[in-house]
């Protein structure tokens, strides 16, 4: 029973210790101007996060059932809240589970390396605790310069309407509202295309697209 309690215990340490990192990271990166949704949040996070459950919960098996019940717990929550869709959070569990297991395997190092042989193991583990959002709040700190210059791409798309140009044209400068059936993919978590705006006339022209969860400046 002592034992049952004490793997429990671990448990819930553990993912709560996981679940507080992820989404104070996920507040952190994309509470500012120019959000973030590259490397330091789908990496440098659930490395840090496996990092630090490894140091609380200690043993193999409650370390592993603490980190997943912390990814569950994240993804549910950011779901829940609207900060995610449910197709993002599936796409991204397998690239967080995998940032997980490398961050618990370099906590496991760790451990044996510095924790078990000091004769201070709560203040040694108290201080290991600390590496994980050193490494996220540095990494934003390195990441956010990038953010401010927009990345430019070119993307392409071939439609062919029996129809004139400039009746074509005319069309889709600007879409009062859209009306028509979704495919199964924007019930899950993808953008619903809602209306379009035109700003000006010829070249130079603006057009802005607004989703359900956002928009996109053409």
């Amino acid at each position: 029973m002592t034992d049952w309690r004490a793997s429990l215990k671990a448990v819930i340490v553990g993912a709560t210790a996981g679940t507080a990192i992820g989404l104070a990271a996920f507040w952190l990166l994309t509470s500012h101007q120019y959000p973030s949704m590259g490397a330091v949040l789908f990496l440098v996070v659930p490395v840090a996060a496996g990092f630090s459950i490894v140091l609380v919960a200690r043993k193999p098996n409650s370390t592993i059932a603490a980190a997943l019940l912390s990814v569950l717990c994240s993804l549910v929550l950011l779901i829940a809240l609207g900060k995610e869709g449910f197709l993002c959070a599936v796409l991204a569990f397998p690239i967080i589970v995998t940032g997980l297991a490398l961050g618990a395997g370099i906590g496991v190092l760790a451990r044996k390396l510095f924790v078990n042989r000091s004769g201070h193991q709560t203040t040694t583990t108290g201080v290991l605790l600390l590496v994980g959002p050193t490494l996220i709040f540095a990494g934003e700190r390195i990441e956010r310069p990038i953010l401010q210059h927009p990345r430019t791409e070119v993307i392409q798309t071939t439609v062919e309407v029996n129809d004139s140009p400039g009746r074509v044209w005319s069309r889709i400068l600007s879409i009062d509202n859209v009306q028509a059936s979704k495919p199964i993919l924007m019930y899950i978590g993808l953008p619903v295309p809602q209306r379009c705006i035109t700003q000006g006339r010829g070249i130079g022209a603006k057009r802005t697209c607004y989703f359900d969860v956002g928009y996109i400046e053409e």
